[in-house]
């Protein structure tokens, strides 16, 4: 899978996705104006950086989560910015994310589950 995981500054309240060299030409074709690529290894590159908080989830407003807001200047305005992450810490200490989608008729669907484990 070319998507390796996050890279977060909690002082800064940022961060940035990490993924495998070998997906660098589809990134390069998918978005083509996208500037914001910077080497992070010899084997992975970082991209979409992304500012956080806490929050209620959009679908589980009971729930404080930690919130992953794509919306910044530079990422691409027709994909990744429509994108907002959710996470929850599970009992043994990995993180359970939610990926929402925010549809052009203004409503949010979850479009996928991921797990991040802490390093």
């Amino acid at each position: 899978m070319p998507w390796k995981g996050k890279a977060f500054s909690a002082s800064e309240q940022t961060g940035i996705n990490i993924f495998a060299k070998s997906s660098r030409l589809p990134t390069r074709i998918l978005w083509p104006f996208y500037r914001g690529v910077r080497s992070d290894t010899t084997e992975t590159y970082a991209a979409f950086a992304f500012r956080t908080w806490i929050g209620s989830g959009k679908s589980d407003p009971d729930r404080q989560v930690l919130k992953i807001d794509y919306a910044l200047p530079g990422n691409p305005k027709l994909s990744i910015v429509r994108v907002l992450d959710e996470l929850v810490e599970l009992p043994d200490g990995r993180l359970l994310g939610k990926a929402q989608l925010h549809w052009w008729i203004g409503s949010w669907q979850t479009v996928a589950y991921f797990t991040l484990t802490k390093q």
